[in-house]
């Protein structure tokens, strides 16, 4: 993946082949700039690779109009944030609830219950109608994960999910990550500079750990 730095063509990344089995969990370690989020922004269509392909479940995104790709990232693609990303005015319940209107996923009369169903299994049954601001930010975190699962996606994508908590909280929440998607049945894919979180995943959760920096040249 290159970009353009001064004028000059600067190489993000060169990844010769990344093969990800469909229902693992897998780790990207990296400092800042190593291409970490480069790389979760191709594999999610978000960007488009200056050379090579992406096939994600089947699909070649680069063979996708734009519009097409917005779609795909809506019905198989969940994201959960470093920063959380909630709706301010938005319940617990409402924001997980969101993501079911932009795809076709959930039929509208199970919506209400596979959100409900959702964040009682990241223990916020209790807080269903709690704002983000009445929620501590591991909370926050849990609604995100509930967030990103809502329309039963393929894969999931987590940019730094534990870089914004509280350090006591970084392996609670990131085992919980990787457990739900487990039960769902998702790819999940981590992003962290925490190398001994990713190291402590590995060891308990059977994550496989890559070093985006091998492949990569900072920008």
């Amino acid at each position: 993946m290159d970009f353009r730095s001064g004028g000059r063509p600067v190489t993000v990344l060169n990844i010769s082949h990344l093969a990800v089995a469909a229902g693992s969990s897998v780790g990207l370690f990296g400092p800042s700039g190593s291409g970490k989020t480069t790389l979760l922004n191709v594999i999610t269509g978000i960007l488009t690779p200056s050379a090579g392909n992406v096939v994600v479940d089947g699909v070649d995104l680069a063979s996708l109009s734009p519009g097409a790709r917005d779609r795909f990232r809506a019905e198989r693609v969940g994201y959960v944030f470093q920063a959380f990303n909630l709706i301010p005015p938005l319940t617990a319940l409402e924001n997980v609830l969101l993501p079911m209107g932009f795809a076709a996923r959930i039929p509208k009369r199970q919506q209400r219950s596979r959100a409900q169903e959702l964040l009682g299994r990241v223990n916020l049954g209790h807080r269903l109608h709690h704002k983000p601001a009445e929620l501590s930010h591991g909370e926050q975190q849990r609604v995100g994960i509930a967030r990103a699962l809502a329309n039963h996606p393929q894969l999931i994508v987590a940019d730094e999910p534990t870089a914004s908590l509280e350090p006591g909280l970084t392996q609670e929440i990131a085992r919980l990550l990787v457990s739900v998607c487990q039960e769902e049945h998702a790819t999940l894919l981590v992003a962290s500079h925490d190398h001994s979180l990713l190291r402590h995943l590995a060891r308990v959760e059977d994550m496989q750990v890559l070093n985006t920096a091998a492949s990569s040249e900072p920008a």
